[in-house]
C-alpha cells in the first residue's frame, strides 16, 4: 500500500442503553478517529486506524451524515 494521507475525523457516534436507567445526556457526543480514508461515498466514510505496507486494520464505517468535520494531519 502506498503512503496515504492521514485524517482526523470528528463525528457523532450513536449509543444505546438497555434496561431502565436515568437519561445519560453524554451519550452520542462527538468522537474523533485518526487514520487513512479507504473509501467514501454518499452513504459512508470508511477509515482505518491502523495500516502497514499492504494491510489495513481497525476499520470504522461512519454514516456520512454523522461526519461533522475532517482535517488533514501533517
Amino acid at each position: 500500500m502506498a503512503p496515504r494521507q492521514v485524517w482526523l475525523i470528528e463525528w457523532r457516534d450513536a449509543a444505546a442503553q438497555a434496561g431502565w436507567a436515568e437519561l445519560d445526556k453524554t451519550l452520542g457526543l462527538a468522537v474523533f478517529t485518526v487514520g487513512v480514508i479507504l473509501f467514501e461515498d454518499a452513504e459512508r466514510l470508511c477509515i482505518a486506524s491502523s495500516w502497514g505496507h499492504d494491510l489495513v486494520g481497525d476499520i470504522t464505517h461512519i454514516p456520512i451524515e454523522m461526519v461533522q468535520r475532517r482535517k488533514k494531519m501533517k
